[in-house]
């Protein structure tokens, strides 16, 4: 049975997007921050999520809408990277 992998997340935008292109084309990426509320606290909980972005009519929009302070809202799939320094180890 195959899973799902959808996610849709909406917070603000806490860097400037940069824009550079791989094999395929143009991309660029930004940090999101979310922020949600605790059932068993007043606190909130803060999570900071890098937003990648492949296709080239996205990118477009994101070179001309998306700035840092910007709420905005992606939806997309959830990939998970380690990385040591600068180096991507998995």
């Amino acid at each position: 049975m195959r899973g799902i992998n959808v996610v849709c997340l909406g917070g603000n935008v806490s860097t400037d997007v940069q824009f550079g292109t791989t094999r395929d084309g143009p991309a660029c990426g930004f940090a999101l921050v979310v922020e949600r509320d605790r059932a068993e606290s007043r606190d909130p909980v803060t999570t900071v999520v890098r937003v990648n972005v492949f296709v080239a009519a996205l990118v477009q929009v994101c070179r001309q809408l998306v700035r840092k302070g910007v709420y905005v809202t992606v939806q997309g799939e959830l990939m998970n990277r380690v990385v040591d320094g600068t180096n991507l180890l998995e």
